[in-house]
């Protein structure tokens, strides 16, 4: 089974306001390719985005960045952890890092916990 990890990095400026960016995409596929970011586009134009091997989500523990299409008005994206784990819960996890020009930044995993 493959084994990747997608990393992304949430900001707040001065204003309060929070935006994403798609990081790394660590670690090997059972063919010995590297791990890409995914992504899939519902009937809204809604996109999920993810690290992996092949266009169908992986069923393991993994992070997700959610893009809403135009046709889901009042919704914003986000970044969610999706998937199972064998032992314990698929859970976000924020380290902070120091504040850049961008604004206050941390990176963003997700990990059975």
């Amino acid at each position: 089974m493959a084994n990747c990890e997608g990393r992304i990095k949430k900001f707040v400026d001065a204003e309060g306001t929070v935006f994403y960016k798609k990081l790394s995409c660590e670690g090997d596929c059972d063919d010995g390719s590297s791990c890409v970011w995914q992504k899939s586009t519902d009937h809204h134009g809604s996109t999920r985005e993810w690290c992996g091997c092949t266009t169908t989500e992986p069923r393991g523990c993994h992070i997700v960045l959610y893009t809403p299409g135009a046709g889901v008005p009042g919704s914003k994206q986000e970044v969610v952890c999706a998937g199972i784990c064998e032992n314990g819960e698929c859970k976000l996890v924020e380290n902070i890092e120091a504040k850049g020009p961008e604004g206050v930044g941390s990176v963003l995993t997700c990990s059975c916990r």
